[in-house]
Parts: C-alpha cells; structure tokens; sequence
C-alpha cells in the first residue's frame, strides 16, 4: 500500500512539473515574428552586406569556379567560324554554368533547421539570396566574357549570341529551381548536378536546333527572366515564412 502511494505521488509531481499544456493556436507563429522583429531591430543583426557575401563565397567550391575557368579557356582554344560556332560556345557555357551552380545551393543531407535559423543573426532567407547573387553575377559576367570572345575570335555579332546564352541561362534555372521542389528525392549535390546538366542539355538542344530571329530570343529571354524572378522569390518567402521544407544549403 504503501508502494502504491509513493508512485501516486510520484506520478502526480511528474505532472505538475511536466504536463505543459499545448500553447493556443496561433501563439507560436506570434511569438517567433516577434523574436524576428526584436532581432531585426538590435545592431547585433545588421550584418554588412559586403560581409555578408565574403562569408558565403568561403563556402563555395573551388571546382566551381575552376570548371567555369577551364570552358572559357576552352573556348578561346577551340577552332570555328560565323554565328553557329559562336552560338554554340556561349550556350555551353550557359548550360555548364546552370548546372554548376545548382549543387552550391542544395544540402547534402535534408535536415529541420527551423529552430537552429531561428536563434541565428540571419534568416536562411538572407543566406540563401546572398548565395544566388553570388552564382548570378559570377554567371552573367562569364556569359558576357564567353560571348564577347566567341564573337570576336568567330568573327560573328555579339547580340543574338549573347541573349540566347541569356534565355537558356534564365529559363534553365528556372526550371531546375522548378524540377527541385517537384521532386523530393533529389536531396544530394550529385542528384542535383544530374538534374540540372539533364535540363541544360535539352534545353541547349532545342536552343541549337530553333532559328529565331534576335527580337523573339529577347522575349523569349525576359519572360525566362520574370519565370525564374518569380520562383526565386517563392523559393526566399516560403523560407522567411516557414511554410515550405528546407531543402537549401543555406547555413
């Protein structure tokens, strides 16, 4: 009888001090934007954004920049003449660069990082839209480079090259950011190189095999733009919200 007392008692001060009861709808959601809205306005979070990106392009892969060195060396070296060859060498380029860039966004291992982000200085939000920057304007000026040496050394115009090296760019991004969120099993950087070189063939295929006149390669290539534009923001307010699963490799 006594026994029985002891864990009667024992089961009651293990309620007392454990049984929380569950916090009202809506409550935790309110008390996380206020602990953003107080972190926002401390000097603590107010991070440079020059410092921002150093510490970000310390995480990238010196294979990325390497290979996209190794194509623009390529094509210098390469032989060929007029419009075909030179279009041919920036569309390479533009599909390597897309391919490239996608495994230096994707994380290795799909993890909950909701409450690691939440104590950080950053949102994954931030990190993640200073690691696009980085790989845009890394691939725009490569694109720029590669177009400016394959018109020169093919003896073609710079402009149509250019902007369809632009369109494939922009509407294969899109598309891989797209085929990323569609299917959940690609987790690994090699998944997302294979799917992203997947996309950037084909889309360099069908590139290579349309003529178009310049003027329909430039609408072809905003409306690419504004696609891949509203993706990424999608991608950015479903992180801030936490509203969509962490699959980027923001940390």
């Amino acid at each position: 009888l006594c026994d029985r007392r002891q864990r009667q008692m024992c089961i009651r001060d293990r309620d007392i001090k454990y049984d929380v009861p569950a916090p009202p709808a809506g409550a935790l959601e309110r008390t996380i934007s206020l602990g953003q809205r107080k972190m926002r306005s401390m000097r603590l979070a107010k991070m440079p954004l020059g410092r921002l990106l150093g510490l970000q392009l310390a995480h990238f892969s010196p294979l990325y920049w390497a290979v996209q060195l190794v194509i623009i060396v390529c094509i210098i070296l390469s032989t060929g003449s007029g419009t075909e060859s030179a279009r041919f060498a920036v569309l390479v380029y533009a599909g390597a660069a897309n391919a490239l860039g996608c495994p230096e966004l994707l994380r290795d291992i799909s993890c909950s990082m909701s409450e690691i982000e939440l104590s950080c200085r950053i949102s994954g939000a931030k990190l993640l839209a200073a690691r696009l920057l980085i790989i845009a304007c890394a691939d725009l000026l490569g694109l720029t480079l590669t177009a400016v040496i394959a018109a020169s050394k093919f003896g073609a115009e710079l402009t149509l090259p250019l902007i369809m090296g632009a369109a494939l760019l922009f509407s294969s991004s899109f598309l891989t950011l797209l085929a990323l969120r569609l299917l959940p099993f690609v987790r690994s950087r090699a998944g997302a190189l294979s799917l992203s070189l997947v996309i950037s063939a084909a889309l360099g295929i069908v590139c290579l095999s349309v003529l178009w006149s310049t003027g329909v390669w430039a609408l072809v290539c905003i409306v690419s733009l504004v696609l891949l534009a509203a993706q990424t923001w999608r991608e950015l307010s479903g992180i801030e919200s936490r509203k969509e699963k962490s699959i980027w490799n923001y940390l």
